[in-house]
C-alpha cells in the first residue's frame, strides 16, 4: 500500500469510528457528547486597581495613580520629612518609570537630596509651595534621561539647582518663579526652551545672560524688580519668539536690547515706567507688543507704524498719551487703528476711537 492509499484508510476509519461512537446506541455517544460540550474559556484575574504603582500602604503618606495608558503619578505632598521620602522610594517597586511626581504645599519639606528618589525617574517632577531651599547635586541622577518638565515654584531657593543641565537632554521647560533669587542664574543646557522666572528680585539683567541657553524660545521675567536691561541681553538666542518684562521698573530699552525671530513672536513690556521706546531698541516682533499701563505720552511714527502695517497688534492703554500730532499718522488711518484695541486714551480720557479725524488732517499735515 502506498503513501496515499495509507493516509486515505486512516481518515475513513477516523470517519467511521466517529459516526459509530455517535450512533451505535441511537443516541449521542461519549465523544459526540463530548464535543457538544459548550467550551469554558477562563477569564483573566482582574488586577488590583492600583497596578503598576506600588503597594498603597508601602508608601504612605504617598498616593500613586495610574492613568489609562499606564502611566503613573506620585503624589507625596504629605509626607512628614525627607527622610520620610527617602523612605518611600528605598521600597521595592514592582516599576520604577513614573511620569510625574508632585510635592506642593509642605512647609516640612526643605532639601530634595541624593538617593531620596531612590531608583525612580520622571518625566515631571513639580515641587511648589514649600519650604525647598536647596537640590542636591545628584538628587535627581535617575530622571536625567527622562526628564522633560521642572516646576519649583514658590519655594526658597536662592539660586538655580547645583545640578548639571546639560545631563539632562530632554528638558524643555523649567519654572522656577516666585522664589529667592538676587543674581540672574547661569543655566547651560542644549534642550531647554521655555523659561520662567517670574517673582524673582533680579535687578539686573546682564548683556548676553542667556547665552548658554541656544535653544531658548520662551522667556518670562515678570515681577523681578528689573531696573535695567544691557544692550543684546537676549542676542544669543536666535530661536527667542516671546520675552515678558511685564510688571518691573523699566524706564526704557537701550538699542539692541531684545531681538525675536519667527511669525509668531511676542514682546511684553506692561506695567513698566517707559516713556520713550527707540526703533533700534528692539526688532522682530509679528505678533502682539503690550505696553500698557508704561509712561508713553507720544507715539512715534517712526516706531510704531511698521510695527502694525506689519500686522502686529499693540496694547497702548493705560499711558498718559498727550493726543497730538504725534498720533495724526494713526487717527486718520482707520485700519492701522483697528489694530490697537479699542481702550487706548488720551490723558484726560478721551478714547482714540471718538477722536475726529479732521481735526488731524487740518492741523496736523
Amino acid at each position: 500500500m502506498n503513501i496515499r492509499a495509507s493516509y486515505a484508510f486512516v481518515v475513513q476509519v477516523l470517519v467511521n469510528f466517529w459516526r459509530v461512537a455517535g450512533t451505535s446506541t441511537g443516541s449521542s455517544g461519549p465523544a459526540q457528547k463530548a464535543l457538544q460540550q459548550p467550551i469554558h474559556i477562563l477569564s483573566p484575574i482582574e488586577a488590583p486597581d492600583y497596578i503598576p504603582c506600588p503597594y498603597p500602604s508601602d508608601i504612605v503618606p504617598c498616593e500613586c495613580t495610574v492613568n489609562e495608558d499606564y502611566s503613573m503619578e506620585m503624589d507625596c505632598s504629605n509626607i512628614r520629612s525627607e527622610e520620610e521620602l527617602k523612605h518611600i522610594f528605598s521600597q521595592k517597586f514592582p516599576f520604577y518609570k513614573f511620569q510625574k511626581l508632585i510635592i506642593e504645599n509642605n512647609e516640612n519639606f526643605r532639601v530634595l537630596s541624593t538617593g531620596a528618589l531612590g531608583n525612580a525617574s520622571f518625566e515631571e517632577i513639580n515641587i511648589n509651595n514649600c519650604a525647598l531651599n536647596e537640590i542636591e547635586v545628584d538628587a535627581l541622577e535617575h530622571s536625567q534621561a527622562t526628564l522633560e518638565c521642572l516646576r519649583l515654584n514658590d519655594n526658597k531657593l536662592w539660586s538655580s539647582p547645583s545640578f548639571d543641565f546639560t545631563l539632562f537632554p530632554k528638558l524643555s521647560y523649567l519654572s522656577v518663579q516666585r522664589n529667592s533669587f538676587t543674581v540672574f542664574p547661569e543655566l547651560i543646557s542644549y534642550s531647554l526652551r521655555t523659561l520662567f522666572l517670574d517673582g524673582n528680585d533680579f535687578e539686573h539683567i546682564p548683556s548676553e545672560s542667556t547665552k548658554g541657553l541656544p535653544m531658548l524660545e520662551i522667556i518670562s521675567l515678570q515681577h523681578c524688580s528689573i531696573t535695567e536691561l544691557a544692550s543684546e541681553s537676549f542676542s544669543t538666542n536666535i530661536l527667542l519668539s516671546a520675552v515678558n518684562l511685564g510688571f518691573n521698573n523699566l524706564t526704557h530699552l537701550p538699542k539692541g536690547a531684545i531681538q525675536l525671530y519667527g511669525p509668531n513672536s511676542q514682546l511684553g513690556l506692561q506695567n513698566n515706567k517707559i516713556s520713550h521706546l527707540s526703533k533700534d531698541s528692539f526688532s522682530g516682533v509679528k505678533l502682539v507688543m503690550d505696553v500698557t499701563d508704561n509712561y508713553l505720552e507720544e507715539l512715534d511714527e517712526v516706531v510704531w507704524r511698521p510695527l502694525l502695517e506689519d500686522g502686529v497688534f499693540l496694547t497702548l492703554e493705560g499711558n498718559p498719551f498727550i493726543c497730538g500730532c504725534d498720533i495724526a499718522w494713526l487717527i486718520v488711518n482707520r485700519t492701522l487703528l483697528g489694530r490697537i484695541g479699542d481702550k487706548p486714551t488720551c490723558h484726560g480720557g478721551e478714547a482714540f476711537f471718538d477722536l475726529d479725524p479732521s481735526i488731524y488732517e487740518a492741523l496736523c499735515f
